[in-house]
């Protein structure tokens, strides 16, 4: 049986909510809260992956929540794939691609805001996949 194997077709920004907050801020690091959340769906060998994260905290001076969608080519339909296989590959795989875009985003809005750009850490997919 050969390898399963995709290619990233596309990508878009599906949500995009950005909010100050009437906090008073501190020098130095933003201290936030980090949900990130993966969610996907396929039709015969093409997978839609939807990674959304929301940032957000007591002492937070924003509310940040971003969803992106990526559109994934696999060279078999899905459906004859094994399933822990393919969640595999999407939860890490795809995600991993599509954060740095989120991430970009982020530092972006944040320095428009006004505010010192927020770089969001790496984030190791394989080891949150590995605790679910």
């Amino acid at each position: 049986m050969s390898e399963l194997q995709f290619t990233f077709n596309d990508y878009r920004l599906q949500k995009l909510e950005f909010r100050l907050k009437e906090v008073k801020q501190k020098k130095g690091a933003i201290d936030v809260n980090q949900a990130l959340q993966c969610q996907h769906k396929f039709k015969g060998a093409v997978a839609e992956v939807f990674l959304r994260i929301r940032l957000d905290g007591e002492q937070s001076p924003f509310i940040i929540e971003i969803s992106y969608l990526g559109i994934f080519q696999f060279n078999k339909d899905l459906n004859s794939v094994d399933e822990k296989k393919r969640e595999k590959i999407i939860q890490v795989n795809c995600t991993a691609i599509l954060f740095p875009f989120i991430r970009e985003t982020i530092a972006e809005i944040t320095r428009k805001a006004g505010l010192p750009p927020l770089l969001l850490s790496s984030f190791n997919f394989v080891k949150a996949y590995e605790q679910i």
